[in-house]
């Protein structure tokens, strides 16, 4: 399931990313960073111990279950046409999975809501797609093949501060 520890970008700290409630995996959850999750750990109007735990596991509860609904729609279309869980059985291409994700925004960028083949929102696919590279890497099922780093993130930073 991919390594357990990373060294934090900011600090050096090494972490556990599974129980970091950064935003960003390549930092830990020292409150130094700009990038935290600002999660409650205190005012719940219980005293349950279980409390103090689960407020520092993933909060599920923050993702819209639209988000959800949708991308199952888009995964049923998926199972119909490759059958339920395709992307466990062989490994994935992460530029296969990208290219569509690519289009099927672009398709909504352009005006069309709806994929023809699948009456489904291009959204969903697009969310779909994303996950199901996110699973590869988590169950160690991705060929991942993205060229060479290049400097766009780091452009991006530049450009943006």
């Amino acid at each position: 399931m991919g390594k357990t520890t990373n060294i934090c970008k900011e600090c050096g700290t090494q972490f556990n990313p599974l129980y970091s409630t950064s935003l960003d995996e390549r930092f830990c959850s020292k409150t130094c960073h700009d990038v935290q999750l600002a999660l409650p750990t205190t005012g719940y109007p219980d005293n349950n111990p279980k409390t103090a735990f689960g407020t520092k596991k993933p909060p599920l509860h923050l993702v819209p279950p639209a988000a959800l609904i949708e991308m199952a729609m888009a995964f049923r279309d998926g199972a119909d046409k490759y059958g339920p869980y395709n992307w466990r059985e062989k490994k994935i291409s992460s530029s296969v999975y990208y290219g569509a994700c690519l289009r099927h925004l672009t398709a909504w960028w352009d005006g069309e809501d709806l994929a023809e083949d699948s009456g489904v929102h291009h959204l969903s696919h697009a969310i779909a797609c994303i996950a199901m590279i996110l699973d590869g890497k988590e169950v160690d099922k991705l060929n991942d093949d993205r060229p060479i780093q290049g400097s766009a993130a780091k452009l991006i930073r530049q450009l943006t501060s």
